[in-house]
């Protein structure tokens, strides 16, 4: 079974509330420990989830030099962000040059409906 805390685990101090709160010390775990995160992180990333791609990609590129599987979901996972980003990008152009054009498609699809012609 698998435990939240499963991963080595940290102190550290909050200046912004006085506390002490645990963090993932992701430099402590093992390699096979690293490359089952990170696949994690990078199977997640293809359930529309692009923000697991940018922190797998973010967290283990200090790790690449470690394991080839670890470098090759880092590449993955930053080549998905990047065409998903871009995706999401032309998607805002396309929509904002041409929704008036649509007609009552792209006022369903609008979530301020703009008022006179442009």
């Amino acid at each position: 079974m698998w435990h939240a805390l499963t991963y080595p685990v940290k102190m550290i101090f909050c200046f912004s509330c006085s506390h002490k709160h645990t963090a993932m010390d992701i430099s402590r775990a093992s390699t096979e420990e690293k490359e089952s995160l990170c696949r994690k992180y990078f199977i997640g990333g293809f359930f529309l989830l692009p923000w697991l791609w940018i922190i797998n990609a973010i967290w283990f590129m200090p790790y690449t030099s470690e394991s080839r599987k670890i470098k090759n979901m880092v590449i993955g996972s930053t080549i998905g962000a990047l065409i998903f980003m871009a995706g999401i990008i032309a998607w805002a152009v396309i929509f904002q040059l041409n929704f008036s054009s649509w007609g009552s498609i792209g006022d369903k699809l609008a979530v301020v409906i703009a008022k006179g012609a442009p």
